[in-house]
């Protein structure tokens, strides 16, 4: 994806630590009247300027479009098959971040009093300075999700590869490191993944 960070104005000129023309009074109003001005990109596949206001955290997305995202940009994972709620991060209007929050996969971890974030996708194909942040706001808003409708901790596992940044900014701590293997066994025969080594789980106690 082509793109590019402008230090200026593309309507005055001015730099943008200086814009004062996105006001109520400038046709550009719709773009975040009252919201400070982050910066300004020129993305060409997204047909011109995109003025970034911060992302934005949503919560109705459809179970369907989320899965769809998922399947197009996780990078070793299908979607899972059920959630019990879903979130997804925007830039304006396009979506570069989701989230599925559900029962633990584990039936040792389904306690009834913690949920598992079983998959977090980001679209990698943008600049890493437009999704740099959308982890870390999916984990939280999971996390908040859990704490208000009773439960006491939230879980997630990463490759053991993985640093886990995102996870460490949203105060998840790394518990347990597991053996790996596969899913799939003679008394329940399942699609084997083919990341089956060592997982890092992680846990945040609300």
């Amino acid at each position: 994806m082509s793109w590019e960070e402008l230090d200026y104005c593309p309507s005055c000129g001015m730099p943008i630590c200086d814009i004062s023309c996105y006001t109520n009074e400038n046709p550009t109003e719709t773009l975040g009247e009252g919201l400070p001005l982050k910066r300004i990109l020129y993305v060409e596949e997204w047909d011109g300027y995109h003025f970034d206001f911060g992302l934005s955290v949503v919560a109705d997305l459809k179970q369907s479009e989320v899965k769809d995202f998922i399947s197009k940009h996780h990078r070793h994972h299908a979607p899972s098959v059920g959630d019990k709620c879903r979130f997804g991060v925007m830039f304006q209007d396009h979506l570069i971040a989701v989230a599925m929050l559900g029962r633990p996969v584990n039936r040792h971890n389904d306690d009834g009093s913690t949920l598992e974030v079983t998959r977090l996708a980001v679209n990698n194909d943008l600049p890493h300075e437009i999704t740099m942040n959308a982890c870390s706001k999916l984990y939280s808003s999971c996390c908040r999700w859990a704490k208000q409708n009773g439960y006491k901790s939230v879980i997630t596992y990463t490759l053991d590869s993985e640093r886990g940044s995102s996870l460490k900014a949203s105060n998840f701590v790394h518990e347990h490191t597991t053996k790996g293997g596969s899913w799939n066994c003679k008394s329940r025969v399942r699609k084997s993944s083919k990341n089956t080594g060592a997982k890092k789980r992680w846990r945040k106690l609300l």
